[in-house]
């Protein structure tokens, strides 16, 4: 019974660094790259009032936070759900390889990711249509 926590914490742990560190930076360079191709949307103000294109501490360190904090939700969600148990049963013991099913997950989610990744490239070079 003392493992439960133990790996929640451990979960929310390694969430927390991956979110910080990964979802922070590529984040914000993300962010930056979608201003630099736009040049026309500078100096408009958004919902939150902030300033288009303005490189803020406020704003690189709201990006490091919500990476951070979605980092802890999915590293929490990842320890609570069947995954880690799926992926124990389904890999053979021999040699701690995953198993084809193991796999199968992997590449469905490695695909769906780039399936997103790339239709918001497109929508963020994709000129708005007025009907």
């Amino acid at each position: 019974m003392r493992t439960w926590p133990r790996n929640l914490a451990i979960g929310a742990g390694v969430g927390l660094a991956v979110g910080l560190v990964v979802g922070g930076t590529v984040g914000r360079i993300f962010m930056r790259i979608l201003f630099l191709t736009e040049e026309g949307n500078s100096g408009f103000e958004t919902a939150m009032g902030a300033i288009i294109g303005d490189f803020t501490g406020g704003g690189t360190a709201f990006i490091y936070i919500f990476g951070a904090i979605a980092g802890v939700v999915l590293g929490l969600a990842y320890t609570a759900a069947p995954v880690p148990l799926l992926v124990e049963r389904l890999a053979p013991d021999r040699e701690r390889t995953p198993g084809p099913l193991a796999r199968a997950v992997v590449v469905l989610g490695m695909t769906g990711f780039a399936l997103l990744a790339v239709s918001g490239v497109m929508m963020a070079y994709s000129q708005p249509r007025f009907f």
